[in-house]
C-alpha cells in the first residue's frame, strides 16, 4: 500500500486534485534515488497520491514577449520526466496549452503518458520532450500535469518539468538540449562565429540578469550554464549579439 502525505498543495500550482510529493527511495513503491548524470533530479518528485485522478496546473503570462512571438516567432522546448510503478497502469501526462490574452485556445502540445510497457515494468521515470513554435497571438500558456490510475492508489510520477523559449530574432543558434546538471541549469545550442552569447535569467520575464560571462561562438555546439539557479521558478533566455 502506498503511504503518502496529506494533500497540502504544491507551490506555484493550482491543485485541482490530490497530487502530492514523494521522496526518491523513501518507499518500496517509489523510484530509486535519482542517479548522477546530465539530467540529475533532486530528492523529491511529483506523485499522483491517493486518488485515481490527480491534476495540478499553472498559467504563465508571456505578454512581455508579444512582439517576438508574433514576428519573427518564438520556438519552445517542452520536457519532463514521467513514470510510474512496476506493472501498474498509473501514468502521467504533461500538457502545454497556448492561449490568447482572452484565454482563447490556439493549440496544445503534450508529453506522455509513459506506460508500464515503456518502462518495461520497471519502477522509474523516463525523459520525454517535444518542440514547436508558439502560435502567433500566444499571450498565456497553461500547463497541466495529470496522473491517471485505475485504482485509488495513484503511483504515477513526474519530475523536472521544463518549458524553454528561444526567440527567432537571430538565426544564430538553435537549442539542442537543456537540463539541470550537477546543480547548474545548462543549455546547449548551435552557435555561429562572430556572435557573442550570454545566458540570462529572470524570475518574472520583466527584469533579466546575466548568469555567467558571455562566450564567443565558434560555429560548433556551445553550452552555457547558470551555476546558482534559484530554488523557485525562473525563466531563461540566450542573448545573441555581434561583438
Amino acid at each position: 500500500m502506498l503511504i503518502a502525505c496529506p494533500n497540502r498543495g504544491i507551490a506555484w500550482w493550482f491543485d485541482a486534485g490530490p497530487m502530492t510529493l514523494g521522496c526518491y527511495s523513501a518507499h518500496t513503491n517509489f523510484p530509486d534515488a535519482a542517479s548522477p548524470g546530465p539530467d540529475r533530479r533532486g530528492k523529491n518528485f511529483l506523485l499522483g497520491g491517493l486518488g485515481p485522478t490527480s491534476v495540478i496546473s499553472q498559467t504563465i503570462d508571456l505578454s512581455a514577449l508579444a512582439a517576438e512571438i508574433d514576428d519573427p516567432g518564438v520556438d519552445y522546448v517542452l520536457s519532463g520526466w514521467l513514470g510510474g510503478r512496476g506493472e501498474q497502469s498509473a501514468a502521467a501526462q504533461f500538457t502545454g496549452r497556448f492561449l490568447t490574452g482572452a484565454g482563447v485556445p490556439l493549440s496544445t502540445n503534450r508529453l506522455g503518458p509513459v506506460t508500464a510497457a515503456d518502462r518495461t515494468g520497471v519502477t522509474g521515470l523516463l525523459k520525454r520532450f517535444t518542440t514547436g513554435q508558439l502560435p502567433t497571438g500566444t499571450r498565456l500558456v497553461e500547463f497541466t500535469l495529470s496522473a491517471q490510475a485505475s485504482v485509488v492508489t495513484n503511483d504515477a510520477s513526474a519530475d523536472n518539468l521544463s518549458f524553454v523559449l528561444t526567440p527567432r530574432t537571430d538565426p544564430s543558434f538553435r537549442i539542442l538540449n537543456c537540463a539541470l546538471t550537477d546543480g547548474a541549469w545548462r543549455v546547449e545550442f548551435e552557435s555561429r562565429t562572430n556572435r557573442l552569447y550570454s545566458l540570462e535569467r529572470s524570475p518574472s520575464l520583466d527584469a533579466w540578469k546575466t548568469a555567467g560571462a558571455p562566450v564567443l561562438g565558434s560555429g560548433a555546439p556551445l553550452a552555457l550554464s547558470d551555476p546558482n539557479p534559484p530554488p523557485g521558478r525562473a525563466f531563461y533566455r540566450i542573448r545573441c549579439q555581434r561583438p
